[in-house]
């Protein structure tokens, strides 16, 4: 923090400084704890306060994370498949939206309009009309690097839900296709856990037995031992 301010003269903004200095508190006893005893051993244990930061602190980043997650797969998202959209945006733009909040709603809801309309028109081609899509959009606002980068994130409903008298949902259609594409994985994958044994086997093999980019696997299994698991 002094370097940035003897480099301009400016330094940092101060909420990044208040979120830098309140990383340096959280888990620390020092900085304030809650005491709780057993009431059967009298026991006691002392829990340091935490920061709940959303910059910094990556134990309490790394719980907001778990807890959002299990409640998005737990009571918002059905039992279909799910695929990611990235939105990715010129330089200029994400600056302009780190700092016009305004704006950056505008821009995601743009962006998951596109999508969705994408999804509709796909399914209306394959004779479903009036679908309905769903989306949760997460704006991430740094990189790898810890740099200023302002993306989107887009978890879709890959489909459309539809009602009509023939079947109850459009997705169907679409989970047979996912169910299909998972049973050609399954069998290349047991292929190569009967030749290579499991230790010996990688999600990198089963993909160019498949001609698939590796990361496209996880769109069926979570991971290896997911997929040897259910190929029994």
């Amino acid at each position: 923090m002094q370097a940035a301010g003897l480099r301009d003269g400016d330094g940092l903004p101060r909420f990044v400084e208040e979120e830098f200095r309140a990383f340096l508190r959280c888990g620390w006893l020092a900085g304030g704890f809650a005491r709780f005893q057993c009431v059967t051993c009298g026991a006691d244990r002392l829990v340091a306060f935490s920061c709940k930061g959303r910059g910094f602190c990556p134990s309490c980043g790394g719980r907001r994370m778990t807890e959002r997650a299990a409640h998005l797969v737990d009571h918002v998202f059905p039992d279909a498949a799910v695929r990611q959209w990235v939105l990715s945006l010129p330089y200029r733009l994400r600056y302009l939206l780190a700092w016009d909040h305004d704006v950056c709603r505008r821009v995601v809801a743009v962006h998951v309009r596109t999508v969705l309309g994408f999804l509709r028109r796909r399914a209306r081609r394959a004779g479903v009309r009036d679908g309905r899509g769903g989306a949760v959009a997460i704006i991430q606002r740094f990189g790898a690097a810890l740099n200023l980068n302002v993306h989107v994130h887009a978890l879709v409903l890959d489909g459309v839900f539809a009602r009509d008298v023939v079947r109850s949902s459009a997705m169907d259609r679409l989970q047979q296709r996912v169910e299909r594409k998972r049973i050609e994985i399954l069998r290349a994958a047991a292929a190569i856990f009967r030749r290579r044994g499991h230790h010996g086997a990688s999600v990198d093999q089963i993909a160019r037995a498949l001609n698939m980019a590796p990361g496209n696997l996880y769109y069926y299994f979570r991971n290896k031992e997911e997929s040897r698991a259910a190929c029994g």
